[in-house]
């Protein structure tokens, strides 16, 4: 005999989510070309978001995640617009400063 089961071990309302395949892991320097030396080659998670029609790289720091959605606690607000897509294209293929183009679901 076998059972599936859900554990739900926290739930939180009107926070800010994206789909998982948004995050990327990015050197420091790649984020902010300003930072410092010894900080240059350490990874932090980051997002890209649309800014003047441009995609834009910000760090982000993550909460808590379900399957296919995961909570940013800092570094975008409600209003900002996350650049999704398929994983690789996101995390390998896209550059800070690159053109995008909103296309409908």
């Amino acid at each position: 005999m076998t059972a599936t089961v859900d554990i739900i071990t926290m739930k939180k309302k009107d926070v800010v989510a994206v789909p998982i395949s948004a995050i990327v892991i990015k050197k420091m320097s790649e984020i902010d070309p300003e930072t410092p030396e010894e900080d240059a080659d350490k990874r932090q998670e980051a997002v890209f978001v649309m800014k003047d029609g441009k995609a834009e790289l910000r760090a982000v720091q993550t909460g808590i995640q379900d399957n296919t959605n995961i909570e940013i606690i800092s570094g975008v607000e409600k209003e900002d617009e996350i650049i999704t897509g398929p994983y690789t294209l996101v995390s390998k293929n896209l550059k800070k400063g690159d053109k995008v183009v909103v296309k409908p679901k």
